[in-house]
């Protein structure tokens, strides 16, 4: 199959379900089900939206338990989910191992300057209402997104774009004022840089506002949602579930099913209860589903698939904290770290152990540097060293009476995240390190990393595409929640200008140079603990081929879905 994403994840349906108002909230009988998929059927007097019996026994639909609300599908807002906006639009490029590679942009050519992108566009692209796509469509979007640049900071590129412009019907040249490697990565998705056709958008206003603003009720389709992606959305119930509908224009290979629902669960476990009732077909998550359920629906008689993304679970170690500011500190916090016993006694195994900040699916960020290793002897002379010492009957250290106790802030709403931060306290006390633990969520999580009230903290790295450019122009960005984390290390105004340096780069020798020095830089300043590499879990009953775990693109891989032959 020609589509996917890097994982983070989704879920679908058909327009024979109005009546699914919650995950596995159902009456036995509103549906039928065949071997291939989920279908259903509806009382034709109860909605405008269900098929005959006859159609959707031929138009068999996929169910997805989903843990997000689809939204409103707005490309340039980042509302709704990153796989429910892949269903829907497209970019001029995808990332496919690390790589920049066509997707609207069937080729492209660079200047040697590295001042010119000259994208030549499929010329056989339509939106779902049939229209065409064209560089002035995608000019449209593209002129869009420039003009609220400031809504995307981890997009370095577009600070350098000047102008674009529609030579013909399919060539599109963008002309930018310094040279930016990172243009064809941050091209990359459905967002901000999906391509909405023209009857999408607003007639009036700011489509940052109006763009998939909810339409009346009695209007069969929601959202004046247009893309040129697979699918397209036919009926949204706010908090519930969404239908999509195979997108007969598109212009690639086909999803399996016509239908694709969507059906929110709070939690994992109510999705695997879903899955049992027979509610939903798949669910693909690396957030929720820990490995203990992964097994127990193996065991019950589901598929299952795992793959890796290139996102990283790591601990920040704050710099400018009045303890771990302190390198000594800070390294012995690195030497205590048990990322084995983490991998294999809170997920399973399926989680190896990392070693860097970065991926090493992140081109050109693996500069053949060793990871710390466990070592409790290390730690413990390091700290001795630093004055750090025991008082007479003391297990935990202390210097000049101060005790060396962290708080250590974690998100949650992250399966797992409590499992680690329970592991990490007893690694760091068996050094004679107290550690405080603060499970946070949402807004309180955030504001603590925004202004810096953390000693330790767990997080997750973006992953591709936004990596490691994105990264760089945020860590070298003064009041920045990234910034704040390597505030306090030697060498920051230098690092700074390095990063930077790496965001307008057209010399290739010169870019591994700059690399080498940035991953040092942060290695030898003990800045994070990579913990381990986060891996994409999927769930999906007998009958069906499964998602493609391995797909460059969003939209969890449900578009490779398809009924198995009986």
């Amino acid at each position: 199959m020609k589509r996917g994403m890097r994982l983070a994840w989704g879920l679908l349906a058909s327009a024979a379900v109005a009546a699914m108002t919650a995950c596995g909230n159902r009456d036995a009988g509103d549906m039928d089900k065949t071997a291939a998929g989920t279908t259903g059927q509806m009382q034709s007097e109860e909605t405008e939206t269900a098929v005959s019996e006859e159609e959707a026994l031929e138009d068999r639909m996929l169910t997805v338990a989903v843990f997000e609300d689809t939204g409103t599908l707005n490309p340039y807002t980042g509302e709704s989910p990153a796989y429910a906006l892949d269903w829907v639009y497209e970019g001029l490029t995808a990332m496919e191992n690390g790589v920049p590679v066509p997707e609207l942009a069937r080729e492209w050519e660079i200047s040697g300057d590295g001042l010119t992108y000259t994208f030549h566009l499929r010329p056989d692209v339509k939106f779902s209402d049939g229209s065409p796509f064209t560089a002035e469509n995608a000019k449209r979007n593209m002129d869009l997104v420039l003009g609220h640049r400031e809504y995307y900071p981890y997009l370095p590129s577009l600070a350098a774009v000047s102008s674009v412009e529609a030579a013909d019907e399919t060539t599109l040249t963008v002309h930018l004022t310094a040279p930016a490697p990172s243009l064809l990565n941050d091209l990359a998705g459905s967002y901000p840089f999906g391509m909405m056709g023209d009857e999408g958008f607003a007639a009036e206003g700011d489509v940052y506002q109006s763009a998939g603003a909810l339409a009346e009720p009695e209007e069969e389709n929601g959202f004046s949602t247009l893309g040129t992606g697979m699918w397209k959305l036919k009926t949204y119930v706010e908090g519930e579930y969404s239908v999509f509908e195979r997108n007969e224009a598109y212009w690639g290979e086909k999803p399996g099913f016509r239908y694709l629902r969507t059906v929110v669960c709070s939690s994992a476990e109510e999705a695997a209860e879903a899955m049992k009732a027979g509610e939903a077909d798949v669910m693909v998550d690396s957030e929720h589903i820990t490995p203990e359920l992964f097994k127990e629906l193996e065991e019950a008689g589901f598929q299952t698939a795992s793959a890796p993304s290139s996102s990283i679970s790591v601990l920040n170690l704050n710099t400018a904290g009045p303890v771990t500011g302190d390198k000594a500190v800070r390294l012995a916090l690195e030497y205590a770290a048990g990322r084995e016993e983490i991998s294999e006694k809170v997920y399973g195994g399926l989680q190896e152990p990392a070693g860097s900040y970065f991926s090493w699916r992140v081109p050109g960020t693996d500069v053949g540097i060793a990871p710390y290793g466990q070592d409790l002897e290390e730690a413990g002379r390091i700290l001795e060293e630093a004055g750090w010492t025991y008082a007479e009957g003391e297990t935990i250290r202390s210097k000049n009476g101060q005790r060396l106790e962290l708080r250590l802030v974690y998100d949650d709403s992250i399966a797992g995240n409590g499992q680690v931060g329970e592991l990490l306290k007893a690694q760091y006390e068996a050094a004679g390190i107290q550690v405080d633990l603060v499970p946070q969520t949402g807004a309180a999580y955030e504001e603590s990393w925004q202004s810096g009230q953390f000693d330790l903290l767990l997080s997750r790295t973006w992953g591709i595409p936004y990596e490691p450019y994105g990264s760089f122009f945020c860590m070298a960005s003064p009041g920045d929640k990234f910034h704040l984390v390597q505030s306090g290390m030697s060498g920051k105004r230098e690092l700074d200008v390095i990063m930077r340096d790496t965001l307008v780069q057209n010399d290739g020798e010169r870019m591994e140079e700059d690399m080498a020095y940035i991953m040092e830089s942060l290695h030898n300043e003990a800045v994070y603990v990579p913990l381990t590499e986060v891996v994409s879990l999927a769930v999906y009953r007998e009958g069906l081929s499964g998602p493609d775990m391995d797909s460059a693109r969003g939209g969890l891989g449900i578009g490779a879905m398809e009924p198995l032959e009986p």
